[in-house]
């Protein structure tokens, strides 16, 4: 819009709150009211980007979170038989073993 087309505005007073009033009829009397008003709205406009940008990253962290996968309770993951408690192993050619110098440290408790 042409800065010479424009007109003035007007704010009908007797519709505003008292606080709104009191705070822009100080501004006004101090000839502060236009850079006020347009302070506020850049912030408005601000703040809609922001909670827009927020509402995009819960999105991402909704969409990540509903990707992972729920590990069954019931699920018991495979193990090698060899190993499991309880079996016999046969065939043993060799055994060998040892003490660690650590075991061997006799602490007087």
């Amino acid at each position: 819009m042409n800065e010479e087309k424009r007109g003035r505005m007007v704010i009908n007073a007797k519709d505003l709150p008292n606080d709104v009033y009191e705070i822009l009829n100080k501004k006004a009397s101090r000839r502060a009211l236009t850079p006020f008003i347009v302070e506020l709205v850049r912030e408005k406009e601000n703040t809609k980007l922001v909670l827009e940008k927020l509402r995009d990253i819960e999105d991402k962290i909704d969409k990540i979170n509903s990707c992972k996968t729920v590990k069954n309770e019931n699920y018991i993951e495979p193990v090698d038989e060899a190993l499991m408690e309880g079996v016999m192993v046969e065939n043993i050619k060799e055994v060998i073993g040892g003490i660690d110098q650590e075991d061997k440290v006799d602490y007087d408790f």
